[in-house]
């Protein structure tokens, strides 16, 4: 009953929904980027299926990754170094939790 699959690249964790949201609104072109397919097979469980009706759904598929054409060029993604953002953890221990 998928009605939205999201595409990301390797550094991205698909499980992370912070992560997720946050390639979908950096590298995501809403009209380039997201692709509906109707009639797709769906599942009588579907909440959103009528009574009696068969079992068929649509389906947003968005491509979150970077794009192709400016892999050289797409901005790097900017990262702290881990001993730093290990050090803050612990001074801040009792604010962040």
């Amino acid at each position: 009953m998928n009605r939205y699959v999201v595409v990301v690249d390797d550094d991205i964790d698909p499980a992370d929904l912070d992560q997720l949201i946050w390639a979908i609104s950096t590298r995501t072109d809403p009209a380039e980027d997201i692709e509906l397919q109707r009639r797709t097979r769906g599942s009588r469980l579907d909440p959103m299926l009528p009574a009696g009706a068969a079992p068929f759904n649509s389906r947003a598929v968005i491509d979150a990754c970077r794009p192709w054409e400016r892999l050289a060029s797409f901005p790097r993604v900017a990262e702290s170094d881990p001993a730093y953002l290990a050090e803050v953890r612990a001074r801040w221990a009792g604010v962040l939790g």
